[in-house]
């Protein structure tokens, strides 16, 4: 017997417990929203049925995943409370989704972010970033997933990562199969419950063996509790957080598919508003429940291991009571199965609403529901399929691909932007600004590989491929913006009209007398709005 319980493996039973218990009470949740759906409104968006804490602890099961808790652990062991100035700043662009972009998704009464932004622009555009989305779903976001998850299980439990990873892609995909957006979004309550709860225990638990945060701070460098770094800083400079990190986070929060599909499914634009502004609020949490715990999970083993161990090495270890590996663990699972999920469901809805449907846009209800589920089915084999070959990546490498995002998403987010404020623009010049940027993005990246691999002899391109992620992130997305800008003032116009209500820079009159942007009526989400900026400034002064 060890601290109250035998060791099954490498699990307490309480442990194993916590984890069984966890199960049923997902099959039980699966169970109760997961039924038929008839239609594809139903299917892909809930039928219009998520109330605003349903939306906003959606959004924050969904952004927060598997490849977080071990990205920002050991990064948090590594550089210190930095790494929350960036979820910070991130949580800030949710504000610009809550009051820019929501009430203009939700008049849109669209499916998909490409088929909001084929309305605006042209249908190349569309399938541009329909495969675009599809993509980053595929490779990116599955492949980062999974690997996260299969490792933090293989090594906090001992178990075998192909079986870890098998496990939850087959949780994850019965009920995004059998249920669509509706069980998916309402689970994801549950999940987020799970992972709060579960990393907030680990977190109390961990400062209380280190003596609170106060002794913390005696106990490592300094600079591990400085939140502003140097211009020079290879990894957070305060300039790169303060204008490339917002980049980064409008992708997240008013692009992607994850998010908006959220919004659209809403009862209301009003719950829609509420839902994203809660969800800012709950991704301040991060810095709390995974940056911290890597800076004391780093002072509690940092003796033999690296600081991208710290947190995976401190859970399986034995200085943690019964009980806490299981809450961590089932967080770990929770974060995982409601990430797949949504992936599941949003490439699913990207190929059957802006691939199949528009090139069958006379095809039933019934029908496009039945693609809905064989496509949210083939992208669950192809998950599976993927499993043999991630398991084999390394963790520096995955660490890279973590912050891919930086070099792939600011064409889009420029794109977006420039569109929705200026109608000038064109599809030739969104065209351009996405397949000129996003090659320039790509390259970098394989370049800031194949220099972490020491493939590059130049010193000039190796100079290069050092710039700072941040930094090139800001780069890019003023060059690409620049791009669409050029090429809309020397091609022919096409958007020197009356835009659509649903894409124009105001929403109709109608839209905002019904009360979502009137002022008078929306003094408490102001007010909430207000608070939220006055949290996150507080809290990077506190770190000064």
């Amino acid at each position: 017997m060890e601290q109250g319980g035998f060791l099954f493996g490498n699990v307490f039973i309480l442990d194993m417990l916590i984890i069984v218990v966890y199960f049923i009470f997902l099959l039980i949740v699966g169970i109760r929203f997961t039924k038929p759906e008839n239609n594809n409104f139903d299917y892909f968006l809930a039928g219009g049925s998520l109330g605003w804490i349903n939306i906003g602890f959606s959004i924050f099961a969904v952004t927060i995943s598997s490849e977080h808790m071990l990205v920002f652990t050991g990064a948090g062991a590594k550089y210190g409370i930095v790494v929350g100035w960036f979820t910070l700043m991130l949580c800030l662009t949710s504000l610009l989704m809550a009051w820019f972009f929501t009430p203009r998704y939700y008049q849109s009464r669209v499916f998909t972010v490409p088929e909001f932004f084929g309305t605006r622009f042209s249908k190349s555009s569309r399938l541009f970033l329909t495969s675009y989305l599809l993509l980053i779903n595929l490779i990116i976001k599955i492949s980062l997933s999974l690997f996260a998850g299969g490792l933090l299980l293989q090594l906090t439990l001992g178990w075998d990562f192909a079986i870890s990873a098998f496990l939850v892609v087959f949780v994850a995909g019965i009920y995004s199969i059998a249920g669509g957006f509706r069980a998916i979004a309402k689970i994801d309550v549950f999940q987020a419950i799970v992972m709060i709860l579960g990393m907030s225990v680990f977190a109390i638990v961990g400062l209380e063996k280190v003596g609170g945060l106060s002794i913390l701070q005696t106990h490592v460098p300094s600079h591990l509790f400085s939140i502003v770094k140097p211009m020079n800083h290879p990894e957070f400079p305060w300039t790169g957080l303060l204008l490339g990190a917002p980049v980064i986070g409008i992708w997240h929060w008013c692009i992607d598919q994850f998010t908006v599909q959220r919004v659209l499914g809403s009862k209301s634009a009003a719950h829609a508003q509420k839902g994203v502004i809660l969800a800012g609020f709950l991704n301040i949490l991060p810095v709390f429940i995974f940056v911290v715990p890597g800076i004391f999970a780093m002072a509690l083993v940092s003796k033999t291991h690296l600081p991208q161990d710290a947190f995976p090495s401190l859970v399986a270890s034995s200085i943690l009571p019964a009980g806490v590996k299981g809450m961590v663990v089932i967080s770990i699972f929770a974060a995982l199965i409601s990430t797949l999920a949504s992936c599941f469901n949003s490439s699913a809805t990207l190929f059957t609403r802006d691939i199949f449907h528009y090139l069958n846009p006379d095809t039933h209800e019934r029908e496009l529901v039945l693609v809905g589920r064989l496509a949210t089915t083939a992208v669950v084999i192809w998950s599976i399929l993927l499993i043999p070959f991630i398991r084999y990546i390394q963790i520096e490498i995955h660490s890279l691909f973590f912050f891919i995002y930086a070099y792939i998403t600011p064409p889009v987010v420029a794109v977006f932007l420039v569109g929705m404020l200026w109608k000038r623009s064109n599809s030739r010049g969104v065209l351009s600004a996405l397949v000129i940027g996003t090659t320039i993005g790509l390259a970098q990246f394989v370049l800031v590989i194949l220099n972490y691999m020491g493939i590059v002899d130049s010193s000039g391109l190796a100079q290069i491929a050092e710039i700072n992620l941040l930094h090139f992130a800001i780069m890019l997305f003023v060059f690409s913006a620049g791009i669409m800008v050029i090429i809309s003032m020397i091609t022919e116009s096409a958007a020197i009209v009356d835009l659509p209500a649903s894409i124009s820079t105001i929403p109709s009159t109608d839209f905002v007398g019904r009360g979502l942007m009137n002022i008078k009526n929306n003094k408490i989400n102001i007010g909430i709005s207000t608070l939220l900026i006055i949290i996150i400034i507080s809290i990077v002064i506190k770190f000064l």
